[in-house]
């Protein structure tokens, strides 16, 4: 029941979740499109003694192909040839890690207007993931821009740069972009608190990777433009932040796949491999932020090719898992399928120097929500199969417990379950301890054979009566014990010790009657306070010690005492084989 209704709440929060992703593509897909100049542009490495200003003279290997230069320098021009436009007054790029970015304004009469801009400084575009700066001259008597980037980590960043007319923040559709990504962003944190509900009854650790994994995506989204809207960062720190967040992505994925997948359904060394790429992502996401200077050339592409091992061995893991047979693996393999093919995509256009790069930011936030809806649903079923097996284990647990804490001959509870819980028993108000012994129980045995002194044990039981005031314990052989709360227990003690002989006559043929022998003690302030630290066989003993006091005086009775203190430590006292001997 538990688990249908946790399965329609999951259910509820897909559908919502649906609803709003859909609601986010029909925005996306009414964005108008963005209109700007933007000239065809040319590439050169630029040796670092140039001068900026002098750019326009300088005898450069200009590339105008779309091919890129070889980088053998530290710096890489790029150069837009175009007539006089009123409208180019911005200098358009995606946001990337360089040192800085400097712009040469070049007139008819080859004076030049220049400015130079460190990448600390130049604030993100809100809505796009990229940043914009101001020309240095725009008007009619300009023939060309120039902008120089010095280290750039990305060597075809220049490919990418554009003059336009107006800020991205100022364009029509960025308002609707912006919705976009906050909706799918909202979205994708949704299952958090599904995964964390779960994660509170089941202590599943695939659960926190999980919402790691939805609050990376939502923090990776939000880089592309949405979050400089509410915070003020320069470009560097919020790529640093679009780099981090989609590591993270992929360590979530990882360690989420090595968590979730079922125990018995995957080979150990995939999950230990899993992990060991983990710790490789997080060193190499380290390098690349940092942007080490004598790794700076090296780092990006380093970045993308610790993913080719990612893939492979996840292909790997999901391959093995379904040989296994597993029911998760199912689940991810289709929930990974769009974001696997953002990745190849990525590293091919990446790697590959003949591909220019494609980042799908539109295929990767497809993905995202794809993967979501998919996993999520995963999840709900693995916890649900978690679920049932923990309450089969439980169940197995009880009965194992029930084993170990009852007698098997007659069903009572046996002298280690009541030890166990004597404090308990003594806070519920269990006041009154009876011990009871058969008489002469011995003859019986030898007399008729064990299996009529076993049925005389179960007949004892049923006549000794427990309820819910009463708890009745075999203490071994043929002596039993009662537990008792509530009023007249010593009465009530007293009717059940004769109940014994009754009943047992009523129920077996025997050629005596069966009689008992008790102590007890009546002791509400000894078992409420407890003080000098009274346990079970403390207790025990003193009620044992009435019991011989019953024997020794003719059996068939009852010895009681009530208690106000409670000498745990008495001088002398006797040996339970005494009474054993004289019974």
């Amino acid at each position: 029941m538990a688990g249908s209704i946790v399965y329609r709440a999951a259910m509820w929060v897909k559908i919502v979740s649906v609803f709003w992703a859909v609601a986010a593509m029909t925005l996306a897909c009414a964005a108008p499109e963005t209109a700007f100049a933007q000239p065809s542009p040319c590439q050169a490495a630029l040796p670092a003694s140039a001068d900026p200003a002098q750019i326009h003279t300088l005898p450069l290997k200009w590339q105008c192909d779309g091919s890129i230069p070889e980088r053998g320098t530290s710096s890489i021009a790029v150069r837009f040839d175009f007539a006089a436009q009123d409208d180019a007054r911005y200098l358009e790029n995606r946001n990337g890690f360089f040192d800085a970015v400097t712009l040469v304004s070049v007139r008819e009469d080859s004076s030049a207007l220049v400015r130079r801009h460190p990448s600390s400084t130049i604030e993100p575009q809100v809505g796009g993931g990229v940043f914009a700066i101001p020309l240095p001259a725009t008007g009619n008597d300009v023939i060309a821009q120039y902008a120089i980037f010095d280290a750039p980590e990305y060597q075809a960043l220049g490919l990418e740069t554009q003059i336009v007319a107006e800020l991205q923040q100022d364009r029509p559709d960025t308002l609707a972009q912006l919705l976009l990504v906050a909706m799918i962003a909202g979205f994708l944190l949704l299952p958090i608190l599904l995964d964390l509900a779960f994660f509170r009854a089941l202590q599943a650790r695939f659960l926190l990777w999980h919402a790691l994994l939805a609050f990376s995506m939502a923090a990776h989204l939000l880089t592309s433009g949405t979050l400089v809207a509410f915070v003020g960062l320069s470009i560097w720190h919020l790529h640093a932040l679009a780099v981090g967040s989609f590591s993270l992505v992929v360590i979530s994925c990882i360690m989420f796949f090595a968590s979730f997948i079922e125990p018995d359904r995957l080979n150990p060394r995939i999950r230990q491999m899993l992990t060991y790429l983990a710790y490789m992502i997080v060193v190499v996401t380290i390098i690349r932020i940092a942007g080490f200077e004598v790794l700076r050339p090296y780092s990006l592409k380093l970045y993308f090719l610790t993913f080719l091992p990612v893939l492979g061995v996840i292909g790997w893991g999901v391959v093995d898992a379904l040989r296994c047979k597993s029911r998760s693996v199912w689940f991810q393999a289709i929930a990974w399928a769009p974001l696997m093919a953002v990745g190849v995509i990525r590293l091919a256009t990446m790697l590959i120097p003949e591909l220019t790069y494609i980042e799908g930011i539109w295929m990767f936030r497809f993905g995202a929500v794809f993967e979501v809806i998919v996993t999520g649903l995963g999840v709900v079923d693995r916890v649900l199969v978690i679920r049932r097996e923990r309450d089969r284990a439980q169940a197995h647990a009880a009965m194992l417990k029930n084993l170990a804490d009852h007698d098997p001959l007659t069903g009572l509870l046996n002298r280690r379950a009541i030890v166990s819980r004597f404090d308990a028993l003594a806070d519920e108000g269990f006041n009154t301890v009876a011990v009871i012994d058969l008489d002469h129980f011995k003859g019986i045995n030898d007399t008729h054979g064990h299996s009529i002194g076993d049925e005389v044990l179960r007949a004892v039981a049923i006549a000794l009566k427990p309820d819910e005031d009463t708890l009745v314990v075999r203490l071994g052989g043929e002596e039993f014990a009662l537990f008792m709360r509530g009023r007249n227990t010593i009465d009530r003690a007293e009717q059940r010790r004769q109940e014994i002989t009754r009943h047992v006559s009523r129920s077996i043929a025997l050629d005596r009657l069966v009689t008992a022998s008790m102590g007890i003690i009546h002791a509400p302030e000894v078992f409420s306070s407890r003080k000098g630290g009274v346990n079970f066989d403390m207790i025990y003993q003193r009620a044992d010690k009435l019991l011989y006091e019953a024997k020794a005086t003719g059996r068939n009775r009852t010895v009681c005492e009530r208690l106000k203190l409670f000498d745990a430590h008495p001088k002398k006292e006797r040996r339970r084989h005494d009474r054993r001997a004289a019974a």
